[in-house]
């Protein structure tokens, strides 16, 4: 069974550790939220596009307050993947690992 908390990052803000070892293809959590249609301009900075996971063109992913989904942080090198509503390792992530 995965856990997950939500802490203070190295760098800034909250984001979603694991205290237990998941593995590769293994799911972290699923997504609870909605899924919305955002036209907004390129660039915008609004609270629902700061939140939000873009899944294609105009359909993005709006997690629930408080959820694991509200929490996560964009890296260049990601350790997920969205599949569904499901977010999946991309590799062995340890025990303390965002």
């Amino acid at each position: 069974m995965v856990n997950l908390y939500i802490a203070k990052t190295k760098k800034i803000g909250l984001g979603v550790f694991s205290d237990s070892l998941i593995k590769k293809d293994g799911i972290a959590f699923r997504w609870k939220g909605k899924i919305i249609d955002i036209q907004h301009k390129l660039g915008c900075d609004c609270k629902i596009c700061r939140r939000s996971l873009q899944i294609n063109e105009k359909k993005y992913f709006y997690p629930k307050q408080e959820s694991f989904g509200y929490y996560l942080n964009h890296s260049c090198k990601p350790s997920c993947y969205i599949r569904g509503y499901n977010t999946i390792a991309r590799r062995v992530i340890k025990p303390g690992e965002e």
